[in-house]
Order: structure tokens, then sequence, then C-alpha cells
């Protein structure tokens, strides 16, 4: 690039929000005929012990409807449509909550291609740690893609360390010394960090990591976080940023 600037990596957040449901089997095979390299999508756990592909724990957001996906089994769980017709309308009706399994599947496909698992607070306080890990270790640990295991939880992604080869990331919330401090001590692959947290024009701390810098739908705001030490960008509008000639694509 002739300004010397450096652009950073860019992930697919919950596969394709902008235009398509988030976390939606249709959303992340968009995003991946986007041209998409990397895709992030959330895990829950059915009461069955199942890994569902969604972020929210309650299914009013994006089905509509009163409900816990922790307290539905599987099959209960397939009769729900996740089409955020709140936000989409009625274009996306019969979306329904994928499996892990199911993207595994589209891994056997996209062999090159890295899958970052955001496991969800919210099922772990239910079933724990180890519960969680154990039904996605069970889906993921045969196949040959390049699976990352992300939370927000720090015991999960020590226990993840622990258990499995991936590698690791941990979302941090705050911007201070002691999450910088924690962030040392843990020394993952891959930190995460939501875009309005970080300080205006601040640096980001080296270290072995990379940083991965979410909720960024601007081309020049995605090159200004890897101006500062983003190695990746995680965004809603993955075919828009694609697009931009400010952002090209590089290995992560």
């Amino acid at each position: 690039m002739g300004s010397g600037r450096r652009a950073p990596q860019l992930v697919a957040h919950r596969g394709y929000p902008l235009r398509y449901p988030e976390n939606s089997i249709a959303g992340i095979r968009a995003a991946l005929a986007a041209g998409a390299k990397a895709v992030e999508f959330d895990v829950q756990l059915s009461a069955d012990h199942q890994p569902m592909i969604i972020h929210d724990a309650d299914l009013q957001r994006t089905a509509g409807i009163a409900g816990d996906v922790r307290d539905m089994s599987v099959a209960e769980l397939a009769h729900v449509e996740v089409n955020e017709s709140a936000r989409l309308g009625g274009r996306f009706r019969g979306t329904g909550i994928p499996r892990l399994r199911e993207i595994v599947e589209i891994s056997r496909g996209h062999p090159a291609l890295k899958f970052f698992i955001d496991v969800k607070p919210a099922s772990l306080r239910r079933f724990g740690n180890d519960t969680v890990l154990d039904a996605i270790l069970a889906e993921i640990e045969a196949t040959s893609a390049s699976w990352i295991i992300v939370s927000f939880d720090r015991t999960l992604v020590e226990r993840s360390r622990v258990r499995s080869a991936a590698p690791i990331g941990w979302v941090v919330d705050k911007w201070d010394d002691a999450a910088r401090g924690a962030v040392q001590a843990l020394d993952p692959d891959y930190v995460f960090c939501a875009a309005h947290i970080v300080p205006a024009a601040a640096l980001l701390p080296a270290g072995r990591w990379k940083w991965v810098i979410y909720d960024v739908n601007d081309p020049a705001a995605a090159l200004d976080f890897g101006e500062r030490g983003a190695d990746l960008i995680e965004t809603d509008a993955i075919g828009e940023m694609l697009a931009s000639p400010l952002l090209q694509p590089h290995p992560i």
C-alpha cells in the first residue's frame, strides 16, 4: 500500500449480521462467499448439553419469543426461528439455531479458515466450565480446522489451555492497568477488545498475542486500529469491509 499503512485481517463477526441473521448458517456462508478468512460465532449449551450457535441465552431478541436456550433440548430448539424479524423483517423465515456440528461440516470444505468460538458466560454459569468444554471439544477435536476458543471468562480460557491444543483468546472488558496486567499474566494467543473501550490514539500493548478489535464497521477506523497494533478486526459488515480499497487482506 502506497501510504505504508498496515491493513489488519478481517474477521466475520457472527457471520454477516449487517445483511443476515447473526450466527446463522446463511450469514456464515455469505461471509465466506464474500471472501472472509476468519469467522467468529457464539456458543450456548442446550439443556441436553449440545453446543448451539447463538449469542443470547434468552430468545427474545433473536427469536421474538420467551424462552432460554439453556432450558430447552435440541429437539425443542429445532422449532425455534431466530430470523430477527424485528430487525430484518420477514426475509429470513425458517432460520433456525445452528448446532456446532453444522459449523464443523462447513469447516471441512474450508481448511484454511480460522473459526473463533466465543463461549458465552451464561452457559458457563449454568453448566460449569468443564461441561461446556466437554461439549465443544467433542465436536471439534477430531477435525483439522483451525479452532480458537474465546471467552470473557478467564477460568474457561485457562481450562481450555490445559485441556486442548486449540489456541485461546481472552476478551477484556476494561482498559486499565489491572486488565493489562491480567493480559500479561494470562498470555493468550489472542486478546479481544471492543473498539469503544480503546482510548483514542492509544497504542495496543505489544506481546506474543494478537489483538482483535471488535465492533468496527468503518474501513478507516479499521486501518487506524491496525496502525495502533491491531492484527485483526471483527466486523458485522464483512462484505463491505473486504471490498474497501483501504483494507487488503493478509495472512493471520
